[in-house]
């Protein structure tokens, strides 16, 4: 089986290529394109704080992207979603820990409870964590993924000093 076809942009980005400008330009006019450049967030999104804040961060990243178009606006949502699930989940853990630290007596919880509480807690944010890691890879959000995504240019050679003085072009 084959490579995955690289978009058009990218090959064109990377500088030198086997295909010949019409060739890179029927393929750029065959590309399907969905949506448009205006990223807008969901009611979903819209209803909760700190999936807005990321969805704006997100946004203002990809504001002059041709590669994210509203098509993408799901995976964001779920990243900016997810985000906010995290977020709500570290500070419950240090809620808990804080309420039942400052219980005396037959309220407090056992110190085993607490730990397995606390274990529950701990899974449930590594596994968000997880999925935060996988969609910001898909989002290009992490360094390692935004250089595989866009080629090396490559380098320019220096010119010879026959080239310099005109005599070879």
């Amino acid at each position: 089986m084959g490579r995955k076809r690289k978009p058009t942009l990218l090959i064109i980005e990377g500088g030198r290529s086997n295909r010949s400008k019409s060739d890179l330009a029927s393929r750029a006019k065959s590309e399907v394109k969905l949506g448009d450049n205006e990223i807008e967030p969901t009611t979903s999104v819209k209803s909760d704080k700190v999936a807005v804040k990321m969805f704006n961060h997100i946004a203002k990243i990809y504001q002059n992207n041709d590669y994210v178009t509203s098509a993408d606006t799901v995976i964001i949502e779920q990243y900016c979603l997810t985000y906010s699930d995290y977020k709500d989940l570290v500070k419950s853990r240090k809620d808990f820990k804080r309420d039942n630290d400052k219980k005396r007596g037959s309220k407090k919880l056992a110190s085993y409870e607490v730990s397995e509480a606390l274990g529950k807690i701990d899974t449930m944010i590594n596994k968000k964590n997880d999925l935060l890691q996988k969609l910001g890879k898909n989002l290009m959000l992490d360094p390692l993924s935004r250089i595989s995504a866009k080629p090396l240019k490559p380098e320019e050679k220096p010119k010879s000093m026959l080239s310099k003085l005109g005599v070879i072009g």
